[in-house]
């Protein structure tokens, strides 16, 4: 209080009227999952507020890039056949937030937990709700991405976790999604066990109007699209001709070994045979020698590296000619083979003995193998043309199962196939992507390029609710039930449900846990068909609305008390507090979010000693106020009772 100690005039302004409570957010979800420029597996979430999609771009990057495989069809009118390779991991926060927005959705904040790089799991998603907790605008949780990439007893514990921060802060609320659609499963998962006021949970999924993001180089051609052979050879034209016709989605591989026989030794009758010597070097004939003799008599030969050992012994002519060593070895007598840089053989064998050397060039015999369906592998191709490789193919499949392989000989088939080099390197038969048939097969690119603009986005239902509250919540109020109310961007939902069906769905006897249908109606499209929390069979906190008007005005009427903080505890204080709620719940009464015809049916405000509080109360410190709140509640069943009446004239 002011001390006046100078004769004269003064003004003071004195507060009579009450603050004002301004009404928080009702809809700002937060969304949790990973994205293209989201954070590596050790770092701590990051954490926006955007309100556009294109906000979302900037700062957390495109959706994951999907695959596709395509069929060119022959026989059909349509031209090609699309599959989507389903990725290991499909993240889908992009696309969530796009059907949100869709949906009418505002500003919202985004926890990115990973990248695309990243293997989901449960902790990613528990520091996620960490991190959110610190955050006081949002009023959602929406985990659409953990319902894709967790497992369901994974999802389903990050589901209890979400609700028991709701619980915990008293100004949020979490929509869920049922994994895959089975509904037993999630309402017997022992995580969905407390805090069901605090959320509600949404079936089926949605097969939205979203496509798919892709790169062209991602959209593979799968054998055959028209000209299905792929040619194998140092000369292509006179090589062979693979060609696959196995079932769609398959990746075939051709893989063609060179391997010769392995060096072996012999000796019979006198006669020392070195067999699979071909193209081979003195240095692996010596060695192949020295490891030989330690296990097996050597008969009194022997094999050393000639020169510097790196000549070739056996010639692509040698054939399976044999060398005869004419002469009886003298004294440390040497007989080469290959040339001066080959090998040389010595014998001391008993005198007039006549040792013979064999140098065979027999390779391993053209063989065909196919393993997991795709990898076919031709064995023994070393130096063979294509004419034989298909001769012999022919005569396999006889006895064979191809499995949607064949092959031909390409041009006249003298071409060599396999060169010496090639060893047992596996040749991948490499399919045309739609980047790669651009400029060359445009009528097929364009064909492609539509039937890829029909696939859609399959996803969970919860990011188009959230859009579906915040659009409610704007246009008629949080009291209103967000049902009976259109989702848009999508074609409809995955599964059809009966009334039949959604009798189960509403009400559980058992757990209590109601789930909300979204159904297609006739003449009116995809519709939201439910308004009840988890907790269904709860008389207070049955439905969404009810639970949501109340956060919303628990956490406006906190917020606005802030002020009386450390004020006098006294009937000055409580009046303004009393007429603050008073003038707010009031508001609410005119726009229809109470019940009652006068505002004294609608809702009480009580404050004071001998009313709320005793003098020990205000000892401690503490100024108690009860609200009490008549919530609308949607008419959920609308009965409409027909009956005879007589005629009375």
């Amino acid at each position: 209080m002011t001390i006046y100690r100078t004769p004269g005039v003064y003004v003071e302004e004195k507060s009579t009227l009450p603050s004002s409570v301004a009404e928080v957010a009702t809809a700002v979800p937060a969304f949790i999952g990973y994205t293209r420029n989201g954070p590596a597996d050790t770092a701590e979430p990051s954490v926006a507020r955007i309100a556009t999609l294109l906000e979302f771009d900037t700062a957390f990057g495109a959706a994951q890039p999907a695959k596709f495989d395509v069929t060119e069809l022959a026989d059909s009118a349509d031209a090609v056949a699309v599959e989507l390779t389903p990725p290991t991991h499909p993240f889908s926060l992009y696309y969530a937030l796009s059907l949100y927005f869709r949906n009418g959705g505002g500003p919202c904040y985004v926890v990115s937990v990973g990248n695309y790089a990243s293997t989901p799991s449960f902790a990613h998603f528990t520091k996620g709700l960490a991190a959110l907790e610190k955050e006081d605008e949002p009023t959602l949780i929406v985990l659409t991405d953990a319902a894709c990439v967790l497992e369901a007893g994974d999802y389903y514990d990050v589901c209890g976790q979400a609700l028991a921060q709701c619980e915990k802060l008293g100004d949020r609320f979490t929509i869920l999604d049922v994994i895959d659609g089975e509904v037993e499963d999630f309402r017997n998962d022992r995580n969905l066990s407390a805090n069901l006021k605090y959320g509600a949970a949404y079936h089926p999924y949605l097969k939205t109007s979203i496509n798919h993001d892709y790169v062209e180089t991602g959209v593979t051609f799968v054998l055959p699209h028209g000209k299905g052979t792929h040619k194998l050879g140092i000369d292509a034209d006179k090589g062979i001709a693979v060609s696959f016709t196995g079932p769609t989605g398959s990746t075939p591989k051709v893989a063609v070994t060179a391997a010769g026989l392995a060096l072996t030794f012999s000796i019979t009758d006198g006669t020392l045979t070195i067999a699979g010597a071909k193209d081979k070097t003195g240095n692996e004939i010596a060695d192949a020698w020295s490891t030989w003799k330690k296990s097996n008599p050597a008969l009194g030969f022997d094999i050393v590296s000639s020169g510097d050992g790196m000549g070739v012994v056996a010639t692509a002519d040698l054939g399976s000619a044999a060398i005869s060593v004419t002469a009886v070895p003298q004294a440390g007598g040497t007989h080469k083979l290959g040339g001066a840089k080959g090998i040389a053989v010595s014998f001391k064998g008993p005198t007039g003995s006549a040792p013979k050397v064999a140098v065979t060039a027999a390779e391993d015999p053209l063989s065909f193998s196919i393993t997991d369906g795709s990898t076919l592998t031709i064995s023994g191709a070393k130096n063979k043309t294509g004419n034989e490789i298909a001769n012999a193919w022919s005569t396999w499949k006889q006895s064979n199962s191809a499995l949607g392989f064949d092959i031909v000989s390409s041009g006249d088939g003298s071409g060599v196939v396999a060169t010496n080099d090639l060893a047992s390197a596996l040749i991948a038969v490499t399919d045309e992507t739609l980047a790669s048939i651009m400029s060359t097969q445009t009528a097929l690119y364009n064909k492609t390029k539509a039937a890829l603009a029909e696939q859609r986005v399959v996803l969970p239902p919860s990011s188009a609710v959230a859009g579906i509250y915040a659009r409610v919540d704007r246009e008629q109020g949080v009291w209103k039930a967000p049902a009976n109310v259109g989702v848009l961007a999508v074609l409809g939902p995955v599964t059809r449900i009966t009334d039949a069906q959604q009798d189960n769905l509403n009400v559980d006897a058992t757990a209590g846990k109601s789930i909300n249908a979204i159904r297609s109606f006739t003449g009116k499209g995809t519709l939201v068909w439910g308004a009840r929390t988890l907790a269904g069979n709860d008389n207070e906190w049955r439905y969404v609305p009810v639970r949501r008007l109340f956060l919303v005005i628990e956490e406006s009427v906190k917020k606005a008390s802030a002020f009386a903080v450390f004020e006098p505890n006294d009937q000055t204080t409580w009046l303004k507090v009393r007429a603050m709620i008073e003038s707010y719940l009031y508001g609410l009464w005119q726009q229809g979010a109470l019940a009652g015809s006068k505002p004294e049916a609608a809702y009480y405000v009580r404050v004071g000693l001998g009313t709320t509080m005793t003098p020990q109360h205000v000892l401690e410190g503490q100024m108690i106020v009860e609200t009490g709140v008549a919530a609308v509640r949607p008419a959920e069943f609308i009965i409409l009772r027909f009956s005879h009446k007589m005629q009375t004239a």
